[in-house]
């Protein structure tokens, strides 16, 4: 008789025992899934914050000191981020420049103060602004 009751309280044990262990990993397995959306939520607030410095530029009528201010902020974004591709902006000028994939730092040069131009963005795949197009406006 005393051989079956410590059979049931090893029994018991063990039975405790699985079911600590599975409560644990479903614990874990809800906590892996909250940290999985809060890395999607921080990787979309990181977009948003690095395109909302260039954001403001965009328009149909933007002076040309604001496309200046634009330019020196890419040529400090592209100097920041020169290891990181994902976060380097090209830029290209319709009309003002002929060629397209001209540095930031040659394009300044070009833009006049007293003219109005458009400016228009591309983003890549992830949503990062990769590349930005200044047209000069014909008055």
């Amino acid at each position: 008789m005393e051989n079956a009751s410590k059979a049931l309280l090893i029994a018991g044990a063990i039975l405790i025992a699985i079911l600590l262990i599975g409560i644990a990993m479903m614990v874990f397995g809800n906590i892996s899934g909250i940290t999985g959306i809060v890395g999607q939520q921080v990787g979309t607030m990181e977009i948003q914050a690095f395109n909302k410095q260039f954001e403001q530029y965009a328009g149909e009528n933007v002076s040309g000191s604001n496309v200046k201010t634009l330019i020196s902020n890419i040529n400090a974004s592209n100097a920041t981020y020169a290891d990181d591709t994902s976060k380097q902006i090209d830029a290209s000028t319709g009309s003002i420049v002929t060629s397209t994939g001209t540095s930031p730092k040659v394009l300044s040069g070009t833009i006049g103060t007293n003219y109005r131009y458009r400016v228009s963005f591309g983003k890549d795949a992830s949503g990062f602004i990769n590349s930005v197009t200044i047209t000069r406006v014909t008055k």
